[in-house]
């Protein structure tokens, strides 16, 4: 495929097509031409970003970034998506990367409004950017400022979650040459439980002093950033 952005006949076909926009607070989303989005947005505005090698569509990235509202206290609403293809890249794929990507927003109830696609001799796989927009659940103020000694710590679900679902998605074919069906299948489940939202809807209610995604640099990573933030070493 050619580099530089895509034609307009793959970027309609492959791209807009595959965006179904059913929120009446996108007053302007993604369409040929357009070079922004316009947005109805009440009260504050929580913006994240994340970037992924594009492993199942994308998929960890939007989620990452999503999880990382939830952790402000923030309901998801709007995404941007930049992304980069070698040019070794078929529409087809291009397409599976679109469609995951949308398929995941409206898992985590937000709508893909916008962003950017382009083929480059730059890399060797497909890289995607996503840029995620929410509100506030409630008017609790979440600061890891706040934090005192002695508050305790409460971690949901499994440690290393994300990081198994990637590597499942990488080597899976693999995985099933030399693991039992149903070890393998439970890999593949983890990609149901990487989105924190429902706990971040909790923690803001219920009032929570400061909320982390835990995420790239395991729960050591995690506790460590978590006590710099907050300023207690």
């Amino acid at each position: 495929m050619n580099k530089g952005k895509v034609s307009e006949n793959i970027f309609k076909r492959s791209i807009l097509r595959e965006i179904n926009v059913n929120n009446n607070d996108v007053i302007t989303g993604a369409a040929f031409g357009e070079d922004c989005a316009i947005l109805n947005c009440n009260g504050l505005l929580l913006v994240s970003q994340a970037t992924d090698s594009g492993v199942s569509g994308g998929r960890p990235a939007l989620i990452r970034a999503v999880n990382n509202l939830a952790a402000g206290g923030a309901e998801f609403t709007f995404a941007n998506a930049v992304l980069l293809f070698p040019t070794d890249i078929e529409e087809e794929e291009i397409r599976k990367t679109q469609r995951g990507l949308i398929e995941t927003a409206e898992e985590l109830g937000g709508t893909i409004v916008g962003g950017q696609t382009e083929v480059s001799d730059k890399v060797r796989e497909t890289i995607v950017t996503v840029t995620v927009y929410g509100s506030k659940i409630t008017d609790n103020k979440l600061s890891k400022r706040n934090i005192k000694s002695g508050d305790s710590i409460i971690a949901t679900k499994y440690i290393g979650l994300e990081g198994g679902y990637i590597l499942y998605e990488k080597v899976k074919d693999r995985l099933l040459k030399g693991f039992e069906a149903d070890f393998t299948e439970r890999l593949s489940l983890y990609k149901d439980m990487l989105s924190v939202s429902k706990e971040g809807r909790i923690g803001a209610k219920f009032g929570v002093t400061a909320m982390k995604d835990v995420s790239e640099n395991g729960i050591f990573g995690a506790l460590r950033e978590l006590g710099e933030a907050a300023g207690r070493g």
